[in-house]
């Protein structure tokens, strides 16, 4: 299988050309993971700091479960792609 990659379309988005298909690197998901992170942590250090500890860790908590989901949607398409490239059904 050969694989090649380069740049292609307006936006620069990575590609990795296999012999397959073509399957693009997204970096939106990473931006968006590190973007939910960010305001979970600041609303977490305000409610921290305003003495709402509970509401605090419920924040974090439901942080880590969107993300969660999030990566499991990710590793969900990963399969399906694993699966449609080396045709296992």
């Amino acid at each position: 299988m050969e694989i090649s990659g380069g740049f292609i379309g307006n936006n620069g988005i990575p590609i990795i050309i296999l012999a397959k298909g073509v399957f693009k690197l997204d970096v939106d998901i990473l931006f968006k993971i590190a973007g939910i992170g960010i305001v979970i942590s600041i609303l977490s250090k305000v409610l921290d700091e305003a003495g709402r500890k509970e509401q605090a860790q419920m924040t974090t908590l439901v942080g880590v479960v969107i993300v969660l989901m999030m990566v499991i949607q990710l590793i969900s398409q990963l399969f399906s792609n694993v699966k449609t490239m080396f045709q296992l059904y």
